[in-house]
């Protein structure tokens, strides 16, 4: 099976939050750009919110709810 990856932002005020509770952002057929696009929001985005933005696979047992 093929394996996407997903931007994810945690719930606002709320950044120890379980992952199945995170909001998918964008979605990537690879890692490497998932994490790109991940340093781009880093770089060009201020707020304490953005450090905490996570590239996780498709496939991630964290998602299950």
């Amino acid at each position: 099976a093929l394996v996407g990856w997903y931007l994810m932002y945690p719930p606002p005020e709320d950044y120890e939050a379980p992952l199945s509770r995170w909001k998918i952002g964008e979605s990537f057929d690879s890692a490497r750009a998932c994490e790109e696009r991940r340093q781009v929001i880093q770089a060009n985005y201020w707020g304490y919110a953005v450090s905490y933005i996570l590239c996780v696979a498709s496939d991630d047992p964290r998602l299950a709810k």
